[in-house]
């Protein structure tokens, strides 16, 4: 798999210079990069209820071949990352209930938490990324479906999904107590239907964000 998928300009926010960023599928030797701004956004972030953590354990399955970390890197430095996973339990259990047919789980990819440094934002990183990753996602020829889940207070992100052809089809609590958007979109098609014949029902989203 090619470790580079893109390369493009960003402006730093904080600098206003502009930069190189390459959008790179990451392997397990940014482990220990990928921890750190994970943890550093964790210590600066308000609002700890708009990101899950991934634990070590977590991370260490997806380098293991259970899902797929894609990157934003500026001069060696890990500036946004975002994590796909499939074939593990939660992705699984995910798809049962959002309406996903039993003989279709294992063409599922979970679009999971993002991270984007502050210096790096407005840019749209998030949603290049996630573009890149389909990309990959189509090469591999082994997945159909794809969910996400977005806190309904996250506007940069759900506005980064829905752009992508994402559509909101339920509201649900993730690990117990998170409150989020469960996000669906057909790998392929612009469809929302699951299977044959069951249609995505859609929600109204808050006030804030506006469903084209």
């Amino acid at each position: 798999m090619r470790k580079t998928l893109a390369n493009i300009t960003i402006n730093n926010a904080e600098n206003k210079k502009a930069y190189l960023c390459k959008i790179k599928v990451l392997d397990k030797r940014w482990k220990n990069p990928l921890i750190v701004l994970q943890n550093n956004f964790l210590v600066s972030t308000v609002d700890q209820n708009l990101y899950i953590p991934f634990t070590e354990d977590e991370i260490d399955e997806v380098f293991s071949g259970k899902g797929i970390f894609i990157g934003a890197v500026v001069k060696d430095k890990l500036v946004g990352f975002f994590m796909a996973s499939f074939h593990d339990q939660e992705t699984i259990e995910l798809g049962k209930a959002s309406g996903i047919p039993e003989e279709e789980l294992d063409q599922l990819v979970y679009i999971e938490s993002s991270i984007v440094l502050p210096m790096a934002r407005g840019n749209g990183l998030l949603k290049k990324m996630i573009n890149e990753c389909l990309v990959v996602l189509k090469k591999m020829n082994r997945f159909k479906h794809l969910i996400a889940t977005v806190s309904p207070e996250n506007i940069p992100s759900l506005k980064s999904t829905t752009d992508l052809g994402f559509r909101v089809i339920r509201l649900s609590d993730i690990h117990g107590h998170y409150e989020r958007y469960v996000l669906y979109k057909n790998l392929y098609h612009n469809t929302y239907n699951i299977g044959s014949d069951l249609a995505m029902p859609q929600y109204n989203m808050r006030a804030s964000l506006v469903m084209p």
